[in-house]
């Protein structure tokens, strides 16, 4: 997940730096593609190793819902 991290980050400031204002919106948009993919597996990676720890004395890590 580290390197997938930076990658976007070098991504999102590559966008940043694009001079044409179509190619930069297009980018943009891929760039938040990729950091939402991004965010689903982070998401999934957390609620994985609360279980696998077997954590319980908390039902929610930020926005991702652990337990039912």
């Amino acid at each position: 997940m580290k390197g997938r991290a930076h990658c976007l980050c070098l991504q999102a400031y590559d966008a940043e730096r694009i001079a044409n204002p179509f190619e930069r919106k297009k980018a943009t948009e891929k760039f938040q593609d990729d950091l939402h993919l991004y965010l689903e597996d982070y998401q999934a990676e957390v609620a994985l190793r609360i279980k696998e720890y077997k954590v319980r004395s908390i039902s929610a890590y930020g926005y991702i819902r652990l337990m039912k």
